[in-house]
């Protein structure tokens, strides 16, 4: 053969290495860059490079050790034949630059840089560049690769069993379990981090990125967080009548009301305004008759539950509300199921409530919101650092907190430029804030 056709062998086989080299490398890659849910659902259509590829995800160690093989037979003969091909190439420039120095600083010279040059080949074209695309288009690699790398499998099962044997042989020791298919699961924390970075990517609408976060931060609230507080209980005294329920009724507008009593430590039932209406239009004349007797069980829960356990409790014992007690036994707050939806999807406005807005905006940077808003909503819907504290809730505990005192309409609180001002108050109670921005 001549000399120059045996060079062009020599320089074709090198870049054949170096390919071979970037496929074993981004097919392994691939290996972790894939979402195991989108293989499955291609093999369920009869893809059959997507069922290679989902028999590799739940034997990674087969695939890993076969892409290992692969990358080491490529390395070493990029090694074996790149080095004294470049070599060759570059040895008459060598002499030239140092042949004044001699014969054997000349050989090492050009030895030296054609190291240097495949080096720099191999790491460039034979890991960044693949180990990039990948990063891009990592399932598509790695559908691309299954098919190519079960033939390699095959060919050099036996290699690749032994290598195997051997690695379990070392992590065994060391509490390694080896074989096992690559796990899908994730932290609460990972998922968050995920769903953040889909919204930041656009992949995600800002809405639909806000309520899975609710959903995962739900089971961390306890019931006394989301309650509506004892002193802002509206209940019906056991002995009233119908008549007087609806008197109650069109004031507060309520779908449901405890019942009571003597006190509210000592709360015996809840009725609803429908089953008042019921039994009013099947018995005109029963508008003297007694709450208690419309009165449906009460279901009591500590305030310390989690919500999202007794959001489950709630939907299998069909309760719509429950009474929440505190560590002494006595009426702490009212939860609904309503209010426990409302953490995951929003506030909702009920149909027949005649309230005041939540959040009401006068000017662009005024507003009056409801003193029973968690200081964290008011900051996630206004976009502001009100500051957030262990010793409050809602933004009435943050201005009873700051004043230290009942306060009174009128009374401001500043904080980090804004300007909380008690628009409403209900006796103790605070009932509306004015907020006005720097």
């Amino acid at each position: 053969m001549e000399e120059g056709s045996l060079l062009a062998l020599r320089l074709s086989l090198v870049f054949l290495f170096i390919a071979l080299n970037a496929f074993f490398s981004g097919a392994e890659f691939a290996l972790v860059s894939t979402k195991r849910a989108s293989v499955e659902m291609k093999a369920s259509k009869g893809s059959r490079s997507a069922a290679v590829a989902l028999y590799f995800l739940n034997n990674p160690d087969r695939y890993i050790a076969a892409s290992q093989v692969g990358i080491t037979i490529a390395s070493l003969a990029l090694g074996w034949v790149g080095e004294e091909t470049v070599a060759y190439i570059l040895m008459p420039f060598a002499r030239q630059a140092f042949g004044w120095a001699g014969d054997l600083v000349a050989h090492s010279a050009g030895a030296i840089l054609a190291f240097g040059i495949i080096t720099y080949l191999h790491v460039l074209l034979g890991e960044q560049v693949p180990k990039s695309l990948t990063l891009r288009w990592g399932e598509k690699v790695f559908l691309a690769s299954s098919i190519p790398m079960q033939w390699f499998y095959v060919t050099f099962k036996p290699f690749i069993w032994l290598l195997d044997r051997s690695a379990a042989l070392i992590l065994k020791p060391l509490g390694i379990e080896v074989g096992t298919a690559l796990k899908a699961a994730h932290t609460v924390e990972e998922l968050k981090a995920l769903i953040k970075g889909s919204y930041q990517e656009g992949i995600l609408e800002e809405t639909e990125e806000e309520l899975i976060t609710k959903v995962f931060d739900f089971g961390e609230r306890a019931v006394r967080e989301v309650m509506v507080p004892r002193t802002e209980i509206v209940a019906i005294e056991a002995d009233s009548t119908l008549a007087d329920f609806l008197v109650e009724f069109k004031r507060s507008r309520h779908a449901r009301y405890p019942v009571y009593e003597g006190s509210l430590d000592n709360i015996i039932g809840f009725v609803a305004i429908k089953d008042v209406l019921l039994n009013i239009s099947q018995e005109p004349e029963s508008f003297l008759r007694k709450v208690r007797e419309l009165a449906r069980p009460a279901y009591f829960v500590p305030e310390s539950k989690p919500i999202d356990e007794l959001m489950k409790e709630m939907r299998a014992n069909r309760v719509q509300m429950a009474v929440v007690i505190d560590e002494y036994g006595g009426t702490a707050g009212l939860v609904t199921l309503e209010e426990l939806l409302e953490e995951i999807v929003g506030r909702v406005t009920d149909e027949s409530a005649l309230e005041k807005p939540i959040v009401e905006k006068v000017k662009d940077n005024v507003f009056y919101l409801d003193a029973g808003l968690r200081v964290d909503e008011v900051n996630e819907i206004l976009n502001l650092s009100l500051p957030e504290s262990e010793d409050y809730e809602t933004l009435a505990g943050l201005i009873f907190t700051r004043l230290q005192r009942i306060p009174k309409e009128g009374d401001e609180l500043k904080c980090d430029g804004i300007t909380l001002t008690v628009a409403e108050m209900r006796g103790p109670r605070i009932v509306r804030v004015k907020l006005t921005k720097a």
